[in-house]
């Protein structure tokens, strides 16, 4: 099997799997997803591809299929800096080297595009359009990284006001005159107070377990460790979101409890 068999091959897993629960990052992604009659035209043009019969046709729909895959990224990075340029608790330094990242894939994205848009070697095109899934990752990389990062920094806001919030709440529950009530009311708040700061450590975990991610480049090692990174990043933002549930439904106790 030569190589652009081999590419075209690998580009066209990628195809058949949109739209499909887990798969490659494109598939699993929740962004825009190409409808069926696009699909099958890319997947015609991939196997014509492969068995070196892509005419002018042929050549156009690959390069519409590239440039989707470029324009969905691009839109994508431009919501990520929307997201770091709103938060609140990243620091001036960390804000600067997301946007750089940012920064960085956009212009490398207009650039592939263009270059997509240029080819004229079914070869190159397919190499081109191949490299967006191992070169860049900005689906399966650079989205998590940059995403997980706005979450811990909404996490870091969180963590504020639930402070600002206990010791509130701690007063009036100090002021409690029934016994029971004072009792659960102070559990309720303790607890609370607990699920907070679990909530804080997952999300902390999640951001420093995909911080330093990279292009796997097609070493199939590396990319088995990002996505498990991943997998294990999104289960602690999972934890997280559960956690902070119970902080609120702990609130809601307590407010019952004082108005009792």
């Amino acid at each position: 099997m030569n190589s652009i068999t081999k590419t075209v091959l690998s580009l066209a897993s990628v195809v058949v799997g949109l739209g499909m629960t887990g798969g490659v990052a494109f598939a699993a992604s929740n962004d825009q997803v190409a409808s069926d009659a696009a699909v099958s035209f890319e997947k015609a043009a991939l196997a014509s591809a492969a068995h070196g019969t892509c005419d002018a046709t042929c050549m156009n729909t690959l390069k519409h299929y590239g440039d989707r895959l470029t324009t969905d990224r691009i839109t994508a990075l431009a919501n990520l800096q929307a997201r770091i340029t709103g938060a609140k608790k990243l620091s001036d330094a960390q804000k600067a080297a997301f946007s750089a990242t940012i920064s960085t894939n956009t212009a490398s994205m207009v650039a592939l595009k263009a270059k997509i848009d240029a080819d004229t070697d079914v070869s190159v095109l397919t190499a081109d359009i191949h490299s967006i899934f191992t070169d860049y990752r900005i689906y399966a990389i650079v989205k998590p990284q940059i995403g997980m990062a706005a979450g811990a920094d909404a996490m870091g806001v969180n963590v504020t006001d639930f402070a600002t919030l206990s010791a509130k709440l701690q007063t009036r529950i100090d002021a409690l005159v029934d016994g029971s009530t004072k009792s659960q009311a102070q559990a309720a708040l303790n607890d609370m107070n607990a699920k907070v700061a679990d909530a804080k450590t997952n999300a902390d975990a999640a951001f420093a377990e995909i911080a330093n991610l990279a292009p796997d480049h097609g070493d199939v090692t590396i990319k088995a460790a990002n996505k498990a990174a991943v997998a294990d990043a999104h289960t602690k933002m999972q934890i997280r979101r559960d956690d902070m549930s119970h902080a609120h439904a702990d609130i809601k106790t307590i407010r019952t409890l004082l108005g009792a």
